[in-house]
């Protein structure tokens, strides 16, 4: 996917997210958008392989969200525009 398929909605802005701050919670994504918006968000990104989720558990189930070279390609052509 290049830059101009890629519409700055909050896939973008999770995108740029990840590559600023590294592997993060899902819920340090907050501050981005809307819990539904982020579901639906990652799930397209995990699936178009720009992302990768991975459950770890503590006391509760947390997941990590990791941008994969894909996605940071991407990251990196977006922060360019």
């Amino acid at each position: 996917m290049l830059k101009d398929d890629f519409s700055f909605d909050a896939k973008s802005k999770i995108i740029l997210y990840l590559l600023e701050n590294g592997e993060s919670k899902k819920t340090d994504l907050l501050g981005i958008t809307t819990m539904h918006t982020i579901e639906k968000s990652l799930r397209e990104l995990e699936s178009n392989g720009y992302i990768k989720v991975d459950e770890i558990f503590h006391s509760r189930r947390t997941y990590i969200i990791i941008l994969t070279q894909k996605g940071k390609a991407l990251a990196i052509q977006l922060r360019k525009v």
